[in-house]
């Protein structure tokens, strides 16, 4: 099979990142809103500022871990209502646990490189103060899965707890809860300096939010850095899930609401679509790296806008 083209990302952008909390969800900056429609307002602005014509996109396709409830995109048409996009463009919602945004890019690349696809949008959500994890009532797991010895080898009592799985590498890699937090600590300090410095600007899109006092805000930052925070801060912290385990709120991943998004096209069409002076001149194209991809092994490249400053 060697229908392989070189694929390039034409431009990426996404939300803020909120703090989200299930338990006290009017605090989250992101209560007031699905991330369909967050995703829809990231894509429609994607092809705005790339001066796309709307008709040429061939596929949509949405990454969630939980697809339940509100994370439920009807196959990845709604963020292409939200988008104003055409109805006749293929969508798609992909569920790959914690890579199903990256799963949602490359199944874009996939589509691109075998040839079913030249202009592909991809793009990922998550609300975690709406959509928690732990045991709900839209999830049914068939009770055999934890009843029968011949599943027990797959440990999934730990296996569909991101916390209990956390702790288990910690376990088999070795590392200390010391070097855990340093590591926090040095994430938080360097996640802080990037927003003091603009870093992250041109990759977030604002969005204007309802605060708890019933005023508007353009948000326009993540709200899980922790600047202030100290190793001591984190030494302190009580293990969250075994007693004598070392995963804790600080070294752990936040919990977020957000939604992010891509443009994969066809380096023909990338070149048809955008023109040069609409790139920024001394970044574009950087050289292409081959992917692991077996049979069809696409060059990937990043083309195009590039939002961040140079290092």
């Amino acid at each position: 099979m060697k229908l392989a083209r070189d694929v390039v990302i034409v431009d990426y952008l996404r939300s803020p990142f909120s703090k989200s909390s299930s338990k006290a969800p009017e605090k989250d900056l992101f209560n007031g809103y699905h991330m369909d429609e967050v995703l829809g307002m990231l894509w429609k602005e994607l092809v705005k500022r790339n001066k796309i014509d709307p008709k040429i996109i061939d596929e949509a396709v949405v990454g969630v871990a939980r697809p339940v409830l509100e994370n439920f995109t009807f196959g990845g048409k709604y963020p292409t209502f939200f988008a104003d996009l055409p109805v006749e463009i293929a969508a798609q919602q992909v569920d790959q646990q914690c890579g199903s945004s990256l799963d949602a890019m490359r199944t874009g690349v996939m589509a691109i490189s075998s040839g079913f696809a030249e202009v592909v949008l991809c793009g990922g959500i998550e609300h975690m103060s709406h959509i928690p994890m732990g045991p709900m009532a839209a999830i049914v797991i068939n009770e055999k899965l934890f009843t029968d010895p011949k599943f027990q080898k797959y440990d999934l009592p730990t296996a569909l707890n991101m916390g209990l799985t956390a702790q288990k590498l910690q376990e088999l890699g070795g590392f200390s809860r010391e070097d855990m937090d340093k590591w926090s600590l040095i994430s938080h300090q360097r996640a802080a300096k990037a927003q003091k410095d603009g870093f992250l600007k041109g990759e977030i899109m604002p969005v204007e939010v309802t605060l708890q006092d019933g005023s508007k805000q353009m948000y326009d930052y993540d709200g899980c850095v922790r600047a202030d925070t100290t190793l001591e801060a984190l030494l302190s912290l009580k293990p969250a899930y075994k007693a004598d385990g070392t995963i804790t709120a600080g070294n752990s991943s936040p919990l977020n609401a957000g939604a992010t998004g891509m443009q994969p096209a066809s380096s023909v069409s990338a070149l048809q679509a955008f023109p040069l002076t609409s790139w920024v001149p001394d970044r574009s194209p950087l050289p292409g790296k081959p992917s692991n991809m077996p049979a069809l092994n696409p060059r990937i490249s990043m083309s195009g806008r590039l939002t961040r400053p140079s290092p």
